[in-house]
């Protein structure tokens, strides 16, 4: 794909957490409602600067308190980090290493190898954490594909990164606390040296002459110094892609390492290194039901809904626009041609990204990401400097980054993996991405093909649910007079785009010029009464004046319909392409392109008219129309 680059338009209202609000572990404390403030006040702030923040036991470092797994997919919200502290008050807190936070942390215990680091090689961290065994965490910024390892490096120096978590102040242990060393949260995102880049990737790859294939056939065979680690390593994550559990693994090492590992390894590494299995997802069908298809497994567990209710049901994500729209969400905005769409999204991009209120409700302040493949460079930069200003705000950078995409046919498929790589590293994460206008990312996808739209949507879906951000698209609806349909319905394309964002709000021309209707559509809020809005350049304010049930009517027409009938009777030489089918029932019926276009989308859409490929070799796959089997 082409290369494309995030560029900050301007940042943030409220001031960056201080760096030494985060330097509490000094601080005693000897009541444990105290403490358990001090931690979890930790936690929020941590969760601010991009953190992905789980409890785990009181005085000890394992197991997680809660199914934390989820936690290397999505943020939790703030209310979430309150109830988890509220209902274990005495909890230590962890971080959630790799790219869920954007950290890789160098683990050297105290009987570390003496030769590691290499001579004249340093360990540059922003961030070191003293343990209370007198070990030192070194934070580093995430690279991507690097994983977790024990005594890869070297004996006794540990890497936690994607599937891993780690301990931080001010948690503590029986032994002590957790203390910070040098530097503070906020430089925990140090590129690490050259040396170290290297060292960690090769210890992500395959093991140093040992595969999983390797350690799992050689039942029999003597494992020598050297190998002992990168070995039982192996047939640790191979026991829990099985979905052995935690005793399960170290019961079956502990017999590995005392019958082949010579001479044998310390308990406490085989200990270390079935905690660290332990901690990775489970393979997929591992300890679930099955059902088998035609020689095919598919793994299925539906989950026990009555555990998850009263006391132990699970919060919402946080709100960012109130009573509208959560985090981790899908929003649209829907609307005719010059609606200004583009203007609207804009200026809930500055309300996120400065906190204020966006048509009368409260926002989250957040960092914003606007995916622009449709204006110039120029134009939009200066669309944001008058919305701010209008507004009266003045952005600050970091907060408000735009990828500019005008002239780069770029499919949102080949989007979402940079997208949610520099979300997941940008500090304080991201908010709200917006997608103005989607059918610019599209890519080989029809947009009145179910199917198609379905899976454009689901690629959506995969950014907010890796981000934790809410991803608001704009689309523009089907031509002609949209104010006789449901207000659901009156985007172009398919009925998916209508039905399955969490949030739709779509704007439809009022009887006076510059006034237009919201309809909210909400599946996790309460109804919303439609109400007005007017256009006064260059923003868009409520009308309250103004009666919402007045819309502009379309022109009465004489023309008899198109029928699905008429549609039918065209098909008499098998399937056919869109454009093809317009022209014959326009030949037929003697109406104009937009009504035999509306058409022939409602029998796409009521299931009387179905999508094929067809393909051949060296050329790209044609999409053609039939009628359904059940209408001959």
């Amino acid at each position: 794909m082409a290369r494309t680059e995030c560029t900050g338009a301007v940042g943030t209202m409220a001031d960056p957490p201080e760096e030494d609000d985060l330097e509490l572990a000094e601080t005693e404390f000897e009541s444990l409602s105290e403490r358990s403030r001090l931690v979890q006040d930790a936690a929020l702030r941590l969760h601010e600067l991009g953190f992905v923040v789980i409890p785990v036991q009181p005085l000890d470092k394992k197991p997680p308190l809660i199914r934390w797994q989820e936690f290397q997919d999505r943020r939790p919200s703030e209310d979430e980090i309150r109830g988890w502290w509220e209902k274990w008050p005495d909890a230590n807190l962890a971080v959630v290493t790799g790219r869920a936070s954007g950290v890789d942390v160098v683990d050297v215990d105290p009987g570390h190898d003496q030769n590691w680091p290499p001579p004249g090689c340093e360990l540059d961290s922003g961030f070191v954490v003293t343990t209370p065994r007198g070990g030192k965490h070194y934070f580093f910024r995430h690279l991507q594909g690097v994983r977790g390892s024990v005594s890869v490096l070297a004996n006794h120096v540990d890497v936690r990164a994607d599937g891993n978590y780690i301990v931080v102040p001010p948690s503590r242990r029986t032994e002590g606390e957790y203390a910070i060393d040098a530097g503070s949260f906020s430089d925990a995102r140090r590129e690490p040296p050259a040396w170290l880049r290297k060292a960690l990737r090769e210890a992500s790859g395959p093991a140093r002459g040992t595969s999983v294939d390797d350690a799992e056939q050689g039942g029999d065979e003597t494992i020598p110094e050297g190998r002992r680690n990168v070995t039982l390593c192996s047939l640790a994550g191979s026991m829990r892609r099985r979905g052995m559990t935690e005793p399960e693994i170290l019961a079956a090492l502990t017999v590995a390492n005392g019958n082949r590992c010579r001479p044998p390894l310390d308990a406490d590494d085989v200990d270390r290194i079935a905690s660290w299995a332990a901690s990775k997802e489970p393979g997929p069908g591992a300890g679930k039901n099955v059902r088998v298809d035609q020689g095919r497994e598919t793994p299925f567990q539906p989950e026990d809904v009555a555990r998850f209710l009263g006391p132990h049901l699970p919060p919402l994500a946080d709100e960012l626009v109130e009573g509208m729209l959560r985090l981790g969400c899908k929003g649209a905005f829907y609307g005719p041609p010059k609606s200004y769409k583009t203007h609207a999204v804009i200026q809930l991009c500055v309300a996120v990204a400065t906190g204020s209120p966006f048509l009368g409700r409260t926002t989250r302040r957040g960092n914003v990401c606007f995916i622009n493949p449709e204006l110039q460079r120029e134009s939009f930069l200066h669309r944001v400097d008058r919305i701010a200003e209008e507004l009266g705000f003045r952005l600050r950078p970091g907060t408000f980054d735009a990828l500019h995409l005008r002239g780069r046919c770029v499919p949102l498929d080949e989007l979402a993996e940079p997208l949610i790589t520099y979300a997941n590293r940008k500090p304080g994460r991201i908010s709200l991405f917006v997608f103005d206008s989607c059918y610019k990312i599209y890519g080989d996808r029809d947009e009145n093909s179910a199917s198609d739209m379905a899976a454009f949507l689901n690629v959506m879906d995969r950014i907010a649910r890796e981000t934790g951000a809410a991803v608001v698209l704009s689309h523009h609806f089907a031509k002609g007079n949209a104010a006789a349909k449901y207000a659901i319905d009156r985007s172009s394309g398919s009925g998916v785009l209508a039905r399955d964002p969490d949030t739709i709000l779509t704007l439809t021309p009022h009887q006076i010029d510059d006034v237009f209707v919201i309809d909210a559509t909400l599946r996790d809020f309460p109804p919303i009464q439609p109400f007005c809005v007017r256009q006064k350049y260059p923003l868009i304010r409520l009308a309250p004046e103004h009666d919402p049930t007045h819309l502009k009517s379309p022109r009465a027409s004489t023309a008899p319909p198109v029928t699905l009938q008429n549609i039918l009777n065209a098909f008499s030489n098998g399937p056919m392409t869109r454009d093809d089918l317009v022209a014959a029932v326009k030949e037929g019926t003697g109406r104009g392109e937009n009504a035999v276009r509306q058409a022939i989308r409602s029998a796409v859409d009521d299931g009387c008219l179905v999508t094929i490929r067809k393909s051949r070799p060296g050329v790209r796959p044609q999409v053609l129309l039939k009628p359904n089997d059940r209408e001959r």
